[in-house]
């Protein structure tokens, strides 16, 4: 062996004693102010667990230390879930849940208004109808109770009862419900249909235009892209030249989801970018689209406003990157930001989550619109009247369809003193049949 070598021999030797020893001590020090921090966090629980002036739950407490080392990153969305949240949350990107099946708001004082039952629902079954008011779920009073409490005691596990007292307008004494939960699923499409001068949903449309379809899709859950790819099909077999997608008030849901639904619509390219920690490669994703025989050709427009977030924003921004969708309506949330949701074990007490935002993401065009929104190729603000009554003509429609489905008679929708015409929507058709022309 020549000298030379020897030498490398030993400086190489050399520097690898003194990286792990340099990691050693990194490792002890990292080691000793986690149990400082521990010691300090005991000494603090204690503290309060015993001098507080009011009685302290102790779960709660663990709970809100959790909650406060998530609370202290530097983005508004990573939470710790504490079980029946995580459930919430996990039945949320499922698109179902365990219940009765009733979605609910609030009425002028603040008590569980029913909304409208869904279809093929345990409550749709039992004939609680929309306006009846929920004062009791298995005899407990829900007054005082937030709307999220009193569904926290209907939800339960599949084939279990529970046991409601409505109040219904007309009705001198309250009704007395008997209900089994079961799975519920709530799709993902709101309203598919083709739309028919002179008028759809509130918008005018001319005689004689191109077919042009209309779908509302409110979230990106598990089976999203399969039900959308289902009312295309059917769209399609109706001579569909067009599509307008409304994406208005969908905040979003999951990415792969949102990454699917937009490579329906292109043949190669960049759906999407992820960037993690330092833009490093090795946490940096690239989602392309990939040619299919069942790729759609004809022209999109998607409907976007203030509340379209998320999933929703990445579609948006790969299809008008992409030049393959017009966008109409209002600017977008702006969230660009993609959450991981990771299972906490906590032994008796269940299973928790860190929801925890791990990546950025960029659309095509490589803009970082986080805060920012996306802005339309057309803009066509709606003032919050406006808004309101398209909501309210949304539920009036979605509780008119649940009522046919079930066979039940259909409640007339509310006298509106002035006629609403959805001007977005009438931008959209307008944007489209310029585009289905061109061809």
């Amino acid at each position: 062996m020549s000298a030379r070598t020897l030498a490398w021999l030993i400086l190489m030797s050399f520097c690898v004693v003194l990286f792990l020893r340099v990691q050693s001590v990194f490792q002890e020090t990292t080691r000793r102010n986690t149990a400082r921090e521990q010691a300090t966090y005991e000494q603090i629980r204690e503290m309060i667990a015993s001098g507080y002036v009011d009685p302290v739950d102790e779960k709660e407490l663990f709970y809100g230390s959790l909650k406060g080392m998530a609370a202290a990153l530097n983005d508004p969305y990573s939470a710790f879930l504490p079980p029946k949240n995580a459930q919430r949350a996990s039945d949320e990107t499922r698109g179902s849940f365990a219940g009765v099946g009733i979605e609910i708001s609030s009425d002028e004082n603040k008590r569980m208004l029913v909304l409208t039952p869904l279809i093929g629902s345990p409550a749709i079954e039992a004939g609680i109808l929309p306006g009846d008011v929920i004062l009791k779920v298995d005899g407990i009073s829900l007054e005082g109770m937030t709307n999220d409490e009193g569904s926290e005691l209907i939800r339960g596990a599949p084939e279990t009862s529970v046991h409601l007292t409505v109040e219904r307008k007309g009705e001198a004494k309250a009704l007395e419900f008997d209900l089994k939960r079961r799975e519920i699923k709530k799709p993902s499409i709101e309203e598919s249909y083709m739309l028919e001068a002179p008028s759809t949903a509130n918008a005018r449309i001319p005689d004689g235009g191109p077919k042009i379809g209309y779908i509302a899709l409110t979230a990106f859950q598990a089976n999203s892209a399969k039900e959308l790819s289902a009312a295309l099909a059917d769209l399609e077999k109706q001579g569909l030249q067009g599509l307008i997608l409304d994406l208005r008030d969908n905040h979003g849901g999951l990415l792969d989801q949102a990454v699917e639904i937009s490579d329906m619509f292109l043949k190669d390219g960049t759906i999407v970018t992820l960037r993690g920690r330092n833009a490093a490669p090795e946490v940096t994703k690239v989602y392309l689209a990939h040619p299919s025989d069942e790729d759609k050709t004809y022209p999109v427009v998607l409907l976007v406003n203030h509340t379209s977030a998320s999933a929703s924003e990445i579609v948006a921004g790969c299809l008008k990157d992409r030049g393959r969708a017009y966008l109409v309506g209002e600017k977008t949330f702006g969230k660009a930001l993609v959450q991981t949701i990771i299972p906490v074990d906590l032994g008796p007490d269940g299973q928790g989550a860190l929801k925890i935002t791990t990546a950025r993401y960029l659309p095509p065009g490589g803009e970082n619109f986080q805060g920012k929104g996306i802005d339309p190729n057309y803009e066509v603000p709606f003032t919050n009247e406006q808004v309101n009554k398209l909501l309210q003509l949304r539920r009036d429609r979605h509780i008119a369809r649940n009522q046919a489905a079930a066979g039940k008679p259909v409640t007339p929708p509310p006298d509106t003193p002035d006629t609403f015409y959805d001007l977005q929507l009438e931008k959209a058709v307008e944007v489209l049949t310029a585009s289905i022309n061109k061809k």
